[in-house]
């Protein structure tokens, strides 16, 4: 059966004509060395490949097609990845409404708390909670109740699911209590856009939450960058649309478009079977792995989101031990290690077990929990003084000029705003070679009055 991929396939015939091209990109198709070999794809706003930010036709279409694949009002298609998704998320809610406040999880990702600066909002803090590896838990419904019972001029409700251990919030339950009271939803399901196409997974945000982020170049076949924004409600989806023209490069990575078209077209075609064969392929993984008794696979929400746990033991040499053996994982955490799963690739299950089988651990993790609030003044980004920059040791009880934490997963531990505690150093410290925030090794600090 033939996919109906109309944006990919504008972009493979123009490439396959072999047009003469006076055109960005400066490549101009010509491939210079491997690196270049998809150069002949690699296009930007034509008459024959449609316009982002003012579609018309085969990415009008591919679009159209998503929207049908995911059940919404509308999807639109961005090429800067998740971070842009959230701004035009964050962006269209405050448009619609005068409420200026969101409740936000602390599990979210540096760029939710971006965008609410950016577009004049204020964020009321669920109570942060850590689990039994330190990190925080997906939002849960009596702690968005309970702000909801004591916050007025509440805009949205902003929650991360899945996370990046592969938890799920109850969205379901979230989205009838918040739309009850008038509020909107937006879920952060950048590690979810997989989740539309087999039933072996939990259901999609899009169909309960207002507006869902997908960052589908996480667990999907698509080119980095490649995300989409799903919106429920005309009026909401139009000013999404609207946003994407504020927000958007007007230099939109093409390679990167078709493959999202491409791969909702695939997936929609063998998702079922495909995750049906990851799943047996794991069920071996596992019991060769949980066999050997140094290992244990933490239980989540997603199968295709692999948590090892080192039991006791660093997830972070484990990860060094496995590059030995030409494996790179996602990320490591504490005891565990995060390996993200492709339904195409499930050959390297095997390769991972032969190599854990080889790796004999010896560090001990640290275990440090995820710092709790100590939010005092929520500051924006108009507001100017005095900064100053100083080393990391130095600022314990000192007021942080930005959002600092660790990458991945992106999710800071200290907010502009936040006066930084001895919990809050000791975490950042014990992860102090994988930080974003700093600027040459630098704390932004805001002077106090």
């Amino acid at each position: 059966m033939k996919l109906k991929t109309p944006l990919y396939d504008a972009i493979m015939e123009y490439a396959k004509k072999n047009p003469t091209r006076f055109h960005m990109p400066g490549h101009q198709g010509v491939v210079l060395d491997k690196l270049y070999s998809s150069a002949g794809a690699d296009i930007t706003r034509l008459s024959v490949s449609d316009d982002l930010l003012y579609p018309k036709h085969v990415i009008k279409e591919a679009e159209t097609l998503a929207r049908e694949a995911y059940g919404t009002t509308g999807t639109l298609f961005v090429t800067a990845g998740a971070t842009l998704a959230v701004f035009i998320a964050v962006g269209t809610i405050a448009l619609k409404t005068s409420a200026k406040k969101v409740i936000l999880n602390r599990n979210s990702h540096k760029s939710a708390f971006s965008a609410l600066r950016l577009f004049g909002l204020t964020p009321c803090f669920c109570n942060t909670k850590s689990d039994n590896n330190g990190f925080v838990k997906p939002a849960e419904v009596h702690d968005i109740e309970t702000l909801l019972n004591t916050q007025s001029g509440i805009a949205a409700v902003f929650i991360t699911s899945p996370d990046y251990f592969g938890r799920t919030a109850e969205v379901e339950k979230i989205a009838n209590l918040v739309h009850e009271r008038g509020v909107f939803l937006i879920v952060d399901g950048a590690h979810g856009p997989h989740f539309n196409f087999s039933g072996l997974l939990p259901p999609h945000s899009a169909k309960y939450a207002d507006v869902v982020i997908d960052s589908c170049h996480k667990t999907m076949p698509v080119y980095t960058g490649g995300a989409m924004v799903h919106v429920n409600g005309e009026e909401l989806y139009k000013i999404a649309l609207l946003r994407r023209v504020g927000l958007h490069t007007t230099s939109p990575q093409y390679l990167t478009l078709a493959s999202l078209d491409y791969a909702r077209a695939r997936m929609m075609a063998d998702g079922e079977a495909v995750y049906k064969n990851l799943l047996n392929a794991l069920k071996e993984f596992n019991h060769d792995i949980e066999a050997d008794n140094h290992y244990s696979i933490d239980e989540n929400d997603d199968f295709s989101r692999l948590v090892i746990n080192c039991n006791g033991f660093s997830g972070s040499e484990l990860g060094d031990e496995l590059e030995k053996y030409g494996v790179f994982i996602e990320m490591s955490y504490g005891s565990r290690v995060i390996c993200i799963l492709s339904p195409y690739n499930t050959g390297a299950l095997k390769v991972l077990s032969n190599a854990l089988n080889k790796i004999t651990l010896t560090r001990q993790a640290r275990e440090i929990d995820f710092p709790p609030v100590n939010y005092e003044e929520w500051v924006d980004y108009g507001v100017t003084g005095n900064i100053k920059f100083l080393p990391l040791k130095e600022c314990e009880g000192k007021i942080c000029g930005t959002e600092i934490g660790i990458y991945p997963p992106g999710v800071p531990a200290v907010v502009r705003g936040e006066r930084i505690t001895a919990g809050m150093l000791n975490y950042l410290t014990a992860h102090q070679d994988r930080l974003f925030g700093l600027v040459e090794s630098m704390v932004c600090i805001i002077e106090d009055k």
